[in-house]
């Protein structure tokens, strides 16, 4: 049986406010870190996994195409 923890409620918190867009230094106070540099460091990666499937998805839709463009 799997333990729900204040811990894994802390890492599920942490990325869920990054990808919301909320504020680091507002996620920093609510998770009590002393650092807005940590909160960064352990939740910002977040924010680069978007990017790269934003840009992933950006990449396919341009190469199904196969560069035609809106006058072919």
């Amino acid at each position: 049986m799997y333990a729900l923890g204040f811990h894994t409620l802390r890492h599920s918190l942490g990325p869920f406010l990054v990808r919301s867009n909320i504020d680091p230094k507002s996620v920093q106070a609510l998770l009590r870190q002393a650092d807005v540099g940590t909160t960064l460091q352990l939740y910002g990666h977040s924010v680069n996994e978007d990017w790269m499937l934003a840009r992933g998805t950006m990449l396919q839709a341009i190469l199904a195409r196969g560069g035609a463009t809106d006058a072919d």
